[in-house]
């Protein structure tokens, strides 16, 4: 039979430094999975940038199956919030990739299609409490919330209220990548 495992996580707010430790994050978390459910893996994703699009081009990599969800239209009640409820329905298993707080380089945008040199990026604050976990009471028992607002985190709680019972969070920085299980 197969499993679905839903990818989601940060989208287009993601610093530009961290994107190559997000890739190598959820590849080694798709990678750990084709082991162990081979060809039965089907991976779920919601098509937007960021964690999405990388699990996709990843499960591309990889030979893995894929779904894509994508929002009727670009907004919360009618488009992400419906695409979230969904992919939460159809996950067997739930990873949500998420951003520590921290200071990170963004890279600005290009000038006449050039990008700066990462020497010349901006370093950018990344504090904004996540609304999703801050409000429920059974994120790390009432610890406090570490990771950046992301409406994977809404899709994760989606899905545990759905009876999803593997749902893992991953909380990415420079330095590590830490594995916490919610569900």
């Amino acid at each position: 039979r197969p499993v679905v495992v839903g990818i989601v996580g940060m989208s287009t707010k993601l610093p530009s430094e961290m994107k190559g430790p997000f890739k190598k994050a959820i590849e080694a978390q798709m990678k750990t999975l084709q082991q162990e459910l081979g060809k039965r893996l089907i991976i779920l994703s919601g098509g937007a940038r960021g964690v999405d699009q990388f699990a996709v081009e990843i499960a591309k990599q990889l030979k893995i199956q894929y779904l894509e969800f994508k929002p009727a239209n670009q907004q919360w009640d009618n488009g992400y919030k419906a695409r979230n409820n969904l992919i939460a329905l159809h996950a067997h298993r739930m990873m949500n990739f998420v951003l520590k707080h921290g200071t990170y380089l963004k890279c600005p945008a290009p000038v006449n299609g050039v990008f700066k040199q990462k020497k010349d990026w901006t370093p950018v604050v990344y504090d904004d409490e996540c609304v999703h976990c801050v409000n429920n009471k059974d994120y790390k028992h009432g610890s406090k919330v570490d990771h950046q607002k992301s409406g994977g985190c809404y899709t994760a709680w989606a899905a545990k209220e759905a009876g999803c019972t593997d749902i893992r969070t991953i909380t990415c920085d420079t330095t590590n990548t830490q594995v916490e299980e919610i569900a």
